[in-house]
């Protein structure tokens, strides 16, 4: 249990490391800081923020979840290979951005990624159970994902960084990864804490097999930028109500499931509420996104709706999400509902900053938008350290 603890923190602290780096490239908007790179510190702190705060977040908990504990040593000994990658990452990419040292741990992260898939396989080959059966399917687009990355390499070592390819493979990393492993395993370690109480659950195979063509169908919508043939449109737009149409069945969930719900803390139960209704504005946004007007918009004023959409689903809803499950005791401590309000205030300003100037460019003369920018990102700074401040005192 010691050790469980120890590596939930050292998780926790990867998102004090990247929310730092995000602090650092919203002040770049406010003043530019010369001798530092902008593009090098953007890549540092998305795979920080990725990788060692989201990504291994939820590794810790799919292993304590599903893996018993007499077999979890192997895994919490590849968790320190992960932090071997992580480090080199941390300390090779603002200095080169891509190059042979940070591909080097970038690929050995990747090595780890199918191995912990391998071994997931492999112990639960004979489980049936439907969160089982999510964990599997997510395990399987965190595989997919991956030759987005090899692609990217390809492309950059034949100079290809400029064509189309290029974004579309980013995309398609970003895309399986997000609505691959991340969301789907996610749904597997509610589904399992669900199951492990004997309860049925509203879900079948064939529910299951919709939700995997429309995470495929979905990724349409990561190529309009470059309008392409109206199929990649319609492909979205079926994968994107799909989604929805199910999110709607799931709403009449059984008594027991909202019994449940009404008996959490009264923190942990407006936290859950909020990330319920963002997965949903995220589903909205999905279906918006698939209609040409709309979609020329997005990525016309790309660097700040696609960042502002990306900030919605890791600060929106994994974030609380995993700060919920990894630390479920943090809500009952003392001084919990004035980081919840700091961190609610700060999402909702820099979320609505991010978005309104997609909407509005000339927000950032009339309003100094960026010092905003950079104040709501501060107001988040503070609620993590107030969290961090109690994981660690324990």
């Amino acid at each position: 249990m010691y050790q469980e603890n120890l590596l939930r923190k050292i998780t926790f602290g990867w998102l004090l490391v990247a929310f730092a780096l995000g602090l650092l490239l919203r002040w770049f908007f406010v003043s530019p800081m010369p001798g530092i790179n902008y593009k090098f510190m953007l890549h540092t702190h998305s795979h920080i923020a990725l990788l060692g705060w989201v990504f291994v977040g939820l590794y810790l908990l799919l292993v304590i979840e599903f893996i018993p504990a007499e077999a979890r040593k192997r895994y919490y000994q590849l968790f320190w290979w992960m932090q071997l990658s992580l480090l080199g990452m941390l300390f090779s990419f603002p200095f080169q951005g891509y190059a042979a040292i940070s591909i080097s741990f970038s690929t050995l992260f990747v090595v780890t990624t199918y191995i912990l898939s391998v071994w997931f396989y492999r112990d639960l080959k004979t489980v049936k159970s439907i969160s089982s059966s999510f964990l599997r399917h997510g395990l399987f687009f965190l595989v997919i994902s991956s030759l987005g990355a090899y692609l990217l390499g390809y492309l950059r070592a034949n100079g290809l960084q400029a064509t189309h390819w290029y974004n579309n493979a980013v995309y398609f990393y970003l895309h399986f990864l997000y609505n691959g492993f991340f969301m789907w395993g996610l749904a597997a370690w509610a589904l399992r804490r669900w199951e492990a109480q004997g309860k049925a659950l509203p879900l079948d195979q064939k529910t299951i097999w919709l939700l995997v063509a429309s995470t495929w169908l979905t990724f349409g919508l990561s190529v309009l930028w470059i309008n392409p043939s109206w199929i990649w449109y319609a492909a979205g737009i079926v994968g994107a109500v799909i989604q929805i149409w199910l999110a709607v069945r799931w709403l009449l969930i059984p008594k027991d499931v909202r019994a449940h719900f009404l008996s959490l803390n009264a923190w942990a139960k407006w936290i859950s509420c909020f990330v319920l209704v963002l997965v949903f504005l995220k589903l909205v946004t999905q279906l918006l996104s698939g209609f040409p007007e709309i979609a020329t918009w997005v990525f016309a004023s790309k660097i700040f709706t696609i960042i502002g959409y990306i900030h919605l689903i890791m600060l929106g809803i994994l974030t609380p999400y995993l700060i919920l499950t990894l630390f479920p005791q943090i809500v009952t401590q003392a001084g919990f509902g004035i980081a919840a309000i700091c961190y609610l205030l700060g999402f909702l300003l820099t979320e609505g900053i991010l978005f309104g100037y997609g909407l509005w460019p000339q927000l950032s003369s009339i309003a100094n938008a960026f010092l905003l920018l950079f104040g709501g990102y501060l107001f988040i700074g503070i609620s993590l350290l107030q969290i961090a401040w109690h994981i660690w005192r324990k």
